[in-house]
Order: C-alpha cells, then structure tokens, then sequence
C-alpha cells in the first residue's frame, strides 16, 4: 500500500524522502518506506571526526549488505543514500518549547531542506528541475563529502551512510 502510494508520488513528480530507522548498526535494519528505491533513505550522523570524516551514529540503521548493492553509487531496495546531522539536534518540542533529540528523523529534514534549496535556486533561475534531477544532485553533492568514521562506514558507496553528507554551504 505504502510503496504504491509512494510510486505514484514519484511518478507525479515528487522527490520522496524518509529516515533510514534507529536500528543500526547491524546490517539490513533500513525501514520502510526508507528502504524502498523509489525514496532518498537518510542515515544519521555525529559531530565527531573519526577517520578525518564525520562519524556515523551507532543507532543509525544500515543498509543491504549484498555485494550488489556496495560500492556501486546505485540505488536499490534497503540502500542508504545520504546522511545529515541526526545526533543531539536541537528541534521544537511537543509541549511547544525545545527539545535535543536523535533519529534519523532529526537527520532528514537536512536533506529534505537542502532538496528544497536546490530546486528554488533552479525555479529562480527560470529553470526547472525534475525530482530525479533533484535527486542526482543530492547525489553528485554527497560523493564529495565521503563519511569514513564508524561502523560499516567505507570509501564510497556504503551500507552506513550511502553516498555521503550532501552539505552546501
């Protein structure tokens, strides 16, 4: 039911996103719908340096760990794609006020901003963007920013934190 809503959202034009889950770090813990290919699945991360990259959360879930789906900056069904700060984010609060919470749920409405951002600057331009136009730079952007710090995390393409943190400044 969710991933044919979620197929028609994309054949519409709509750039879904949604938080990989808080299972990690054991691979294959990715929930749905984030785990469906037709939906930008986000990993969560830390302020901390390991390995000369932001840090993976150790809550964060994980992707397949099919040799398929490894290293080959192709998105498939229970694939990361992108991190974002999702560690001790300060964001509103239920009872109106404030609260420092962790999730990748703290870690996708980054991505879902930056998306936001890429696709007003094209409208500004008199340009326009496709959702997968979108999504490819979101992308082209996390190759550049690699996340090498915690577990699962490797050079390239992996199951911890896909492609990388797409940061702009």
């Amino acid at each position: 039911m969710i991933e044919t809503a979620i197929n028609n959202a994309v054949k519409n034009g709509v750039l879904v996103i949604a938080a990989a889950g808080n299972s990690g770090p054991s691979p294959d813990t990715i929930s749905y719908p984030g785990a469906l290919q037709n939906v930008v699945a986000v990993a969560a991360l830390e302020n901390v340096i390991e390995n000369n990259s932001l840090r993976i959360a150790d809550f964060s879930s994980r992707g397949s760990s099919a040799e398929a789906t490894v290293g080959n900056y192709i998105i498939q069904e229970r694939d990361i794609e992108v991190s974002a700060p999702g560690r001790n984010v300060e964001s509103t609060w239920n009872d109106g006020g404030y609260n420092t919470i962790s999730g990748t749920s703290m870690a996708t409405p980054h991505i879902s901003g930056l998306a936001a951002k890429i696709w007003s600057e094209k409208l500004i331009a008199n340009q326009s963007y496709t959702a997968a136009e979108v999504r490819s730079q979101l992308q082209s952007a996390a190759k550049s920013n690699d996340i090498l710090g915690g577990i699962s995390a490797s050079l390239g393409d992996d199951i911890a934190s896909g492609f990388g943190f797409p940061h702009q400044e």
